[in-house]
């Protein structure tokens, strides 16, 4: 199958985007050689995005640009951590070290996040492009395994994949790899309730 992938923004007010009201920006998979499969097919995103990632080398130091410079904030930052039994970076258990920061820019959650500590699919961007735009992240129905299941038969592989987020094996969150089909990152998240 040769899938395309395509990017709409939907408003509540309806086509209108220059008027005021509640976005969405859904993208749907779709293969050109038979546009009637757009429905059938397994992974269809959209509602509820989650946030925009920005990979950064100081989580501290970031969160006081964006706060003095574009009065951005307050972030709220937590360390994370993961251990290798649950989690995987490009198929294989790999524990590490991370730190988040969050803020609100109106409806949108600008997350920072810096890798501290182990390998992960972040040391590898950072090592290779530096800072900058890592990822739109998406909520998804549970459980994880399944959804992964369905971006597999598309062909989309996982970057990294994390379970700590839960004691519940149905929750976690992954890094696509989406980059040359959609020109980023795709996280997709299934949270617990």
């Amino acid at each position: 199958m040769n899938i395309q992938a395509y990017f709409a923004i939907y408003c509540a007010n309806g086509n209108d985007l220059s008027s005021p009201g509640i976005y969405s920006l859904r993208l749907d998979f779709q293969d050109p050689n038979n546009p009637q499969e757009l429905d059938v097919l397994p992974v269809r995103i959209g509602v509820p995005f989650h946030h925009i990632c920005l990979l950064v080398r100081d989580v501290e130091k970031m969160a006081e640009n964006f706060a003095r410079t574009f009065g951005i904030g307050p972030f709220v930052a937590a360390p994370y951590e993961a251990p290798a039994s649950k989690a995987m970076v490009r198929g294989r258990p790999q524990g590490y070290k991370l730190k988040f920061a969050n803020a609100k820019i109106g409806p949108i959650t600008l997350e920072l996040v810096e890798p501290v500590e182990g390998n992960s699919a972040l040391t590898e961007f950072l090592k290779e492009r530096g800072e900058g735009l890592h990822h739109l992240a998406y909520c998804c129905p549970p459980p994880i395994d399944e959804e992964l299941a369905k971006w597999k038969k598309l062909g989309i592989d996982a970057l990294q994949v994390d379970k700590s987020i839960s004691d519940d094996p149905r929750y976690g969150w992954a890094y696509m790899d989406t980059e040359k089909l959609v020109g980023c990152i795709l996280e997709i998240m299934c949270l617990p309730p």
